[in-house]
């Protein structure tokens, strides 16, 4: 849409920043409740992927009543700001202290890390890009309003 058009609801008020402020929020806490599972339960869980994306489209829909591609294009965004800051936090507070105490020595622990093929290292295996993908489709979906239908 347009930056003129009136159908867009975006376009003449200021939702769009309040649904990105808590658009991010939603991000930031469904990626530290994945990684926190994550590391407490040993297991990675890619099926949480898909909730940092529904909780982000969700969550922007919700703000502003009405989706929208741009909305959508957003969330989708924000996503994948949830999604790297989960693997993220996976990978430090998780695989790698997993690492320096199977390997004792810190240059062991990277090395064995290094070796790692990336998308082992990241959980993008098949079932892990599988959800990463239905993820980011999920939030696009749902911010551009079309999640449920």
């Amino acid at each position: 849409m347009s930056e003129t058009d009136p159908n867009d609801p975006l376009c003449h008020d200021d939702r769009l920043g309040q649904a990105v402020l808590r658009g991010s929020i939603a991000a930031t806490l469904t990626a530290a409740i994945w990684a926190a599972l994550a590391i407490f339960t040993k297991t990675e869980m890619p099926i949480a992927a898909w909730a940092v994306g529904v909780a982000v489209g969700t969550t922007m829909l919700l703000t502003t009543k009405q989706g929208s591609l741009r909305l959508g294009l957003v969330s989708l965004g924000l996503t994948l700001f949830g999604l790297v800051l989960a693997k993220g936090l996976i990978d430090h507070f998780g695989t790698l202290p997993r690492y320096l105490a199977e390997f004792h020595d810190p240059a062991d622990a990277r090395d064995a890390l290094r070796a790692l093929d990336w998308r082992q290292r990241f959980g993008l295996d098949d079932l892990g890009f599988f959800w990463t993908v239905l993820a980011l489709f999920s939030a696009w979906r749902f911010g551009r309003g079309k999640g449920g239908g």
